[in-house]
């Protein structure tokens, strides 16, 4: 009854229940933790709660990775880049007089939010879950320790190399990721050889180019087999991550002599395809998205109409 004259103090219009009829449990309003009826104030009251929980604890983290640990990450990062032609390791070049603090603070943010991750899903959970039916909180759990476990093993080496493998056999968009990473792999071998750089360490160079993990490992293997004196068209033809065309155009100018100007020629033609891929690919999603906005606004719209139409049919004249 107290609640009951709390929401008819606070203007909440009173919804009629046909004696006898039992009210489903997935029809139950969002409640508070002590079983109270949750008004719009009191999820605004407790959205506020959770960002400031949120927002706390990010930056105690942060706080932590800016004093123990964004030196030593920094310095890591550091060690990952390329030697420099001397042999010694490279710097970092600041413009400005806070550059160094902003990369120290960059990169102690990113840490914190890593860090406190656990406790921001919880928290998105703990607003989430009061709005959700009892089967939909069981349709949801299962897919929660899914979706973190599916970001812990991308997180891994493993995990990386099987996600770009995944996404070069996607219909579409991985032929347009082979053809960018072709392009990319002519035009740096091209600007190395034409330089003058060894073959082999040019492919070492443009291997490090390379995003894709499926290429690197691939094409770790054909510096082998340059190595062993089977030129380069061979061994990446066998690799199967090269279009027979720019293969083929690759076995010209080795046996011309002209590899360095093939590289590029070749560099450009993809180029020119890749642009009609993207085009092609865009033009797919277009559609799609166009799509999935009406749904989501048709949702929407039918969902508000709905509410309204409940709320006259119950609200007592």
């Amino acid at each position: 009854m107290a609640d009951a004259d709390a929401l008819r103090d606070a203007g909440v219009p009173a919804i009629p229940v046909t004696p006898g009829s039992t009210p489903s449990p997935d029809a139950a309003p969002p409640t508070a933790p002590d079983g109270s009826v949750m008004t719009l104030i009191d999820h605004l009251g407790e959205l506020r709660t959770r960002l400031f929980r949120s927002i706390f604890a990010v930056a105690i983290t942060s706080t932590i990775g800016f004093l123990f640990v964004a030196t030593p990450i920094r310095n890591t990062l550091i060690n990952l880049l390329p030697l420099k032609p001397n042999g010694e390791h490279a710097t970092v070049q600041t413009l400005g007089l806070g550059d160094a603090f902003v990369i120290q603070l960059k990169i102690s943010i990113v840490f914190g939010i890593i860090v406190a991750m656990p406790i921001l899903l919880y928290q998105l959970w703990a607003f989430i879950a009061p709005g959700l039916t009892p089967s939909e909180k069981k349709t949801a759990r299962p897919w929660i320790p899914l979706a973190l476990l599916f970001f812990a093993i991308t997180r891994t080496s493993a995990g990386k190399y099987a996600r770009d493998a995944f996404l070069l056999k996607v219909p579409v968009l991985g032929e347009t990721i082979q053809y960018a990473l072709v392009e990319r792999f002519c035009r740096v071998l091209g600007s190395m050889v034409s330089a003058g750089v060894n073959l082999t360490d040019g492919l070492a160079v443009t291997t490090e180019a390379m995003r894709n993990r499926v290429y690197v490992k691939r094409l770790d293997e054909v510096t082998e087999q340059i190595l062993e004196g089977q030129g380069i068209a061979g061994p990446l033809t066998r690799t199967g991550l090269f279009p027979g065309t720019a293969t083929s155009m690759l076995r010209v100018g080795e046996d011309t002599g002209s590899l360095d100007t093939q590289l590029e020629v070749t560099a450009g033609y993809y180029e020119t395809e890749l642009d009609y891929k993207i085009a092609k690919l865009t033009a797919l999603f277009e559609p799609i998205v166009i799509i999935v906005m009406g749904l989501i606004v048709g949702f929407v719209a039918v969902a508000l109409v709905s509410a309204m139409y409940g709320i006259f049919r119950q609200v007592k004249v």
